[in-house]
């Protein structure tokens, strides 16, 4: 006869957090405030370049460190140790010249009874005039139920994020300071969850934002604070191609992401292919992707077989135009 077992009771700080997080977020759905601000920052979505390849549908396949800006459970994923860093361009070729880049860098640690500690920082600027920095810290845990024959997992995670943004001051001709706009520095919190009833099945939640942190410049009586971003997430994972599909709100925005991945030649290959629609309405983008995973025998090659290296490009239709997309480029080191 099967054993059932229930360790969901052990090691349940994170657990309770996750869920006080998350149930606390519904409260500020319901108010009539939730719909009145309009946030001018960090309304960026960032991902690394294995998910911008599968448009972005990474909220239920989370699995590295940069999720930790997806869905903080993704954590729990990790087999062990994780470093990644990502460089992006964005939109190039803007008629204006304009150079928009986004960086990260990020380092994870998971042990399946301890749980998942990941650290994340994000920079996104503007041709050196306006810059956003999110410097992020993630908790995650994995459960276990059911019997041994039919097990199911349940993924649990938070993330505490320090946000700062700031504006080049405007100098006149004489080099004094003509106007300085300062910037903001606040915290904001998220939460996630990942229930595999299946172990290729993940269906997960996630909520952004969850205190709606006050992002106005410091000069400002009005208060501007970030709007609650809810993420639902399904996806199907097969030895060769696995897809994904992510539903994104906030306020009364609808995003529809898809993605798709082929894996070849024994995994030293995945391409990767999505589609975005902003918001039902406001414009489509388009996704493209590839990942390099070497496979080579002998000691030498340890450290290169545990490298992969992600790249991503995004050509947005119908809204920005006559530029060259945007290029993304990962690092991922597992050990």
């Amino acid at each position: 006869m099967a054993t059932t077992y229930f360790p969901i009771m052990q090691n349940y700080p994170i657990a309770i957090v996750s869920v006080f997080l998350i149930i606390s977020s519904v409260f500020p759905l319901l108010t009539d405030d939730f719909i009145l601000q309009a946030e001018a920052a960090f309304d960026d979505d960032f991902t690394g370049a294995r998910a911008r390849g599968m448009g972005g549908a990474f909220t239920a396949l989370s699995d590295e460190v940069d999720g930790i800006l997806t869905n903080p459970a993704g954590l729990s994923q990790i087999a062990a140790q994780q470093l990644t860093a990502t460089m992006a361009t964005l939109y190039a070729g803007l008629s204006d010249a304009s150079s928009i880049t986004q960086n990260l860098v990020g380092y994870a640690y998971s042990n399946p009874k301890r749980g998942a500690m990941g650290f994340a920082w994000k920079r996104l600027s503007v041709s050196s005039l306006y810059s956003e920095n999110i410097a992020a810290i993630g908790l995650a845990k994995q459960y276990r139920f059911g019997s041994e024959a039919n097990t199911r997992t349940i993924s649990l995670g938070t993330t505490i994020k320090l946000l700062h943004w700031g504006v080049t001051p405007i100098v006149g001709a004489d080099g004094n300071i003509v106007e300085a706009i300062k910037g903001r520095t606040n915290i904001g919190f998220d939460a996630g969850i990942i229930f595999r009833p299946l172990e290729n099945a993940p269906i997960a939640v996630a909520i952004q934002n969850i205190n709606r942190p006050n992002i106005a410049s410091k000069d400002s009586n009005i208060s501007e604070r970030l709007p609650v971003k809810v993420k639902l997430g399904v996806a199907v994972l097969g030895k060769k191609v696995s897809w994904a599909l992510d539903l994104g709100f906030k306020r009364t925005q609808v995003d529809v992401r898809v993605g798709f991945e082929w894996h070849l030649y024994q995994d030293i290959l995945a391409l990767r292919l999505g589609f975005r629609l902003e918001n039902l309405a406001w414009g489509t983008n388009i996704t493209l992707g590839a990942g390099f995973k070497p496979r080579k025998s002998g000691d030498w090659f340890t450290f290169v077989n545990a490298a992969r290296i992600d790249y991503a490009f995004l050509y947005p239709v119908g809204n920005i135009i006559d530029t060259f997309g945007c290029h993304r480029m990962s690092v991922v080191y597992n050990f």
